[in-house]
């Protein structure tokens, strides 16, 4: 899975993007200016299988979605971001468990079981909380969460 943000992100953006794929454990890209296109091929000479976007919108984090490269198709998943909380600890890419806390977490963590590792994660429809070393590294607050 390669882990990269919308055209132009803003800052906080970016450093949501960077630490959530520290977590997972996946490939991350400063996408920048870079078009849609530039950022599969990328993904497909790594033989990636999956983008992870995170959208900005107004210059706050705004939504998380998925393409599938394979299917060439977006996942049916989005979820919209409320808030995040980013207290910038440091830590290293290692990997994570995903931990559903509900129904919606169970669906949803499927996309996001790629890798395994120290960190954790918790999924709910509420939000994701990540940890590492039992540290709370980022916490994202969903508006919603959305299965197509």
């Amino acid at each position: 899975m390669l882990l990269t943000t919308s055209r132009k992100p803003c800052q906080n953006t970016r450093a949501i993007a960077r630490a959530l794929a520290k977590l997972l454990g996946v490939h991350y890209a400063n996408r920048g200016k870079s078009s849609f296109d530039k950022v599969a091929e990328w993904a497909e000479r790594k033989a990636l299988k999956e983008i992870l976007f995170v959208w900005d919108a107004h210059g706050n984090p705004s939504k998380i979605v998925v393409y599938d490269l394979e299917e060439g198709a977006w996942v049916e998943l989005e979820l919209h971001i409320k808030g995040a909380n980013f207290p910038r600890i440091p830590f290293r890419r290692q990997g994570c468990k995903i931990k559903a806390e509900d129904a919606f977490g169970r669906k949803a963590a499927k996309l996001f079981s790629h890798s395994s590792g120290p960190n954790t994660i918790l999924l709910s429809s509420d939000g994701l909380k990540g940890f590492s070393e039992d540290k709370l590294v980022l916490e994202l607050k969903f508006l919603k969460g959305v299965f197509r």
